[in-house]
């Protein structure tokens, strides 16, 4: 567990009481103590000392989460229970679709909001062409909407890979994944994607 709960790890917040569409939040693990760590969150949440949440992170091609209790919230500061166990699992890969739409995006560590072209797109993430080449393991603000099926995609994203494309190295080709995009949305996009690629949604 020492190694996975490294400082400055991207993690998403998943709060468990009054949150039926399983919405996210973004966050960064600032320390880890004997019995708390304490995490930095984009956005004030409204949790109350002992309620649960779920908090998510991914290492290479591995998904981990475990269960934390609320210690307390002050400010960006986010304190929880240390867990008793992390879980693992492999991150399967998602149905994908080649897309051209546009997407805009906020770097965490940057002011300003960037327009790109999205070209690919699955429930786990998406792949854009621009003119900004950003680093690996860079957390972004994702805004774009799927206009055919009105689904509006809000969420926090962190750049897998940035590469110059072939034809022209002033425009830029990034992968980035999905840290909180809602359970309801990725539901909504999954079922968009097959309907596209004339496939069905198989029973969970």
């Amino acid at each position: 567990m020492a190694l996975a709960l490294q400082k400055n790890l991207a993690v998403s917040i998943c709060p468990q009481s009054d949150n039926p569409e399983g919405n996210k939040f973004q966050g960064q693990l600032r320390e880890v103590g004997a019995d708390a760590m304490q995490l930095f969150v984009a956005e004030p949440l409204t949790l109350s000392p002992g309620d649960p949440v779920v908090v998510e992170f991914k290492i290479e091609k591995n998904q981990f989460s475990f269960e934390a209790k609320t210690q307390s919230m002050t400010g960006s500061l986010l304190s929880l229970s240390k867990p008793a166990a992390i879980k693992r699992s492999r991150l399967r890969e998602g149905h994908r679709l080649a897309v051209d739409m546009k997407m805009a995006y906020t770097p965490w560590t940057e002011s300003g909001r960037f327009e790109t072209t999205l070209v690919d797109l699955s429930e786990m993430g998406v792949r854009m062409i621009g003119r900004k080449q950003l680093k690996k393991g860079m957390l972004v603000s994702i805004d774009f909407y799927v206009k055919e099926d009105k689904i509006r995609v809000l969420c926090q994203g962190q750049v897998a890979w940035c590469r110059a494309t072939p034809d022209n190295d002033q425009l830029f080709e990034t992968g980035v994944e999905f840290t909180t995009i809602s359970n309801e949305t990725r539901k909504r996009l999954t079922k968009f994607i097959l309907k596209k690629n004339g496939g069905e949604e198989k029973g969970e």
